[in-house]
């Protein structure tokens, strides 16, 4: 409550990343103080903040089971888990940036943006242009091994970025060919 009140009434989300290095932790009391704060901020009560836990490709199997094995865990996440696969076509690697655009994006924010700039594109698209999703998702699955979220992610951040550094209204082609060069090494 007290963060929310902070905050000014907005939700708080926390990433967690590489989950799958809980595993490491291999003594009773490091895992009990663990699961213990997770538990607490997975309480049903708590409508303060929110998070986003994630683990290599492998998946739930890959996390540890002092936390996804207890029913006092996962009985407080419903059907809120969800399983990102590898990118390994387009059609997913598209999907999954248009839910995150969706998802993050003021809407209203954006139309504003829009409309002072004069520029035009989707607003489902927004800040990038349908040509730089078209590559984010090309360059997203030309290497197997590099088709993660975790790169994705870092592309389209690398690419924003050069949109910044350059004074563009929007996120090109030319934004995303330069952090892929980057980012998907």
């Amino acid at each position: 409550g007290k963060l929310k009140s902070k905050e000014k009434n907005q939700i708080v989300v926390f990433f967690i990343d590489e989950g799958e290095k809980l595993k490491d932790i291999k003594d009773i009391a490091g895992q009990t103080s663990f699961y213990n704060g997770f538990k607490e901020i997975s309480d049903n009560e708590n409508n303060s903040f929110g998070f986003i836990f994630s683990c290599i490709a492998g998946g739930r199997n890959d996390m540890p089971d002092f936390i996804f094995e207890k029913p006092e865990i996962t009985g407080r996440f419903g059907n809120n888990i969800i399983e990102i696969p590898t990118f390994t076509e387009p059609t997913i690697t598209k999907q999954f940036i248009l839910d995150l655009l969706s998802n993050f994006i003021d809407k209203t924010c954006a139309q504003s943006k829009i409309r002072v700039s004069g520029i035009e594109v989707d607003i489902s698209l927004y800040p990038f242009t349908e040509g730089a999703i078209e590559l984010l998702c090309q360059k997203g699955n030309e290497q197997p091994d590099k088709a993660t979220p975790r790169n994705l992610l870092n592309c389209m951040d690398e690419s924003a970025v050069r949109a910044i550094d350059n004074d563009k209204p929007l996120v090109d082609e030319e934004c995303v060919n330069e952090a892929a060069s980057i980012t998907f090494q």
